[in-house]
């Protein structure tokens, strides 16, 4: 099981993320999932987290993530990653600056049947925040 959890997990970020591939979500992702990191303004499901996906994925392209220490236990996987776009489109209220950012975080999932079931993610995402109005990072 660990074994399942950890590809589909990886297929999130490689084929989703990297892919720019929003598709990938209905094939990974239970209708009855539970997302414990929703962003504001947004359900806690699948369909509020395809609305942030869609969101991130119109505003940064490039969108590069480098994953580390993909680790898995029964229906759990986890790991932690580095990623840097460029800012092409509104993001968080912030018009487009053409600025390259950078971000790190941990993400971990509970995937069954090969579905992901629930999310719990934390990023640095004042890092990026202060890299999208030109502050340092």
């Amino acid at each position: 099981m660990s074994e399942e959890s950890k590809a589909t997990l990886l297929r999130l970020f490689e084929d989703l993320l990297n892919g720019n591939n929003l598709a990938v979500l209905d094939e990974i992702v239970s209708p009855d999932f539970v997302n414990h990191s929703p962003s504001m303004g947004v359900t806690p499901d699948r369909e509020g987290w395809r609305t942030s996906l869609g969101r991130i994925l119109a505003a940064l392209s490039d969108m590069h993530y480098e994953v580390y220490d993909l680790i898995g236990e029964g229906e759990m996987a986890a790991l932690r990653f580095t990623s840097q776009a460029t800012h092409v489109g509104e993001l968080y209220g912030i018009a487009p600056s053409g600025r390259t950012v950078y971000w790190a975080g941990m993400f971990i999932c509970r995937v069954v049947d090969g579905k992901m079931m629930e999310r719990w993610e934390m990023r640095t995402d004042m890092t990026m925040l202060q890299q999208l109005r030109g502050g340092s990072s």
